[in-house]
């Protein structure tokens, strides 16, 4: 029996900004144990990251812990007063829960009808799927928060900064799509 892997299809993809008047956030969340980081950024139509957040979180499901990342974007966005939002996630779960094409397990119900309730009083709105190699930021903040929720203004380190400015110049990430071949030899 053999496996073979092989690379199928290139796809090119690079963080896209949010149109003028728009405030863009992206956000993700991590899960070890019971454990969940989360994190997210929340920028301009220039590539500018007006905050950064990260943050600790209980948890028995991932899901449960991108949804939370997504709220509390939402949250801080709705406090800084922005009505017109584009969120963004590489949790396809939580995007397909947040956009109700999917029914929400009783475990996320809390986090996501408080993102509901944000998002309903937004004057426009809209929730998209993006890469994880578009998303290479908030998977750092995500990995770094402390029990409860901290600001950054502006971003906590080098490493974060040097992304930020990949993203803003526009440099494209390679994503490569696989296909699986299982071989059984008798």
């Amino acid at each position: 029996m053999s496996l073979n892997i092989v690379p199928r299809k290139a796809i090119y993809c690079k963080l896209t900004l949010p149109p003028r008047g728009v405030i863009k956030f992206n956000a993700d969340g991590s899960l070890i144990r019971t454990i969940g980081g989360f994190g997210g950024m929340l920028g301009n139509e220039a590539g500018n990251v007006i905050l950064c957040y990260a943050g600790q979180c209980t948890a028995q499901s991932i899901l449960k812990v991108e949804i939370k990342a997504i709220y509390e974007g939402c949250r801080l966005a709705k406090e800084m007063g922005y009505t017109s939002l584009l969120v963004g996630s590489d949790s396809q779960g939580a995007m397909r829960v947040l956009r109700r094409e999917e029914t929400c397990p009783w475990y996320c119900l809390n986090e996501a009808q408080l993102t509901w309730d944000i998002l309903e009083g937004m004057q426009m709105k809209e929730i998209q799927h993006v890469y994880r190699e578009t998303n290479r930021g908030t998977d750092s903040l995500a990995s770094m928060g402390d029990p409860g929720i901290k600001v950054f203004i502006p971003p906590p380190n080098s490493e974060l900064m040097k992304i930020i400015e990949e993203d803003r110049e526009g440099v494209i990430y390679t994503r490569w799509r696989y296909s699986f071949c299982l071989m059984i030899f008798v």
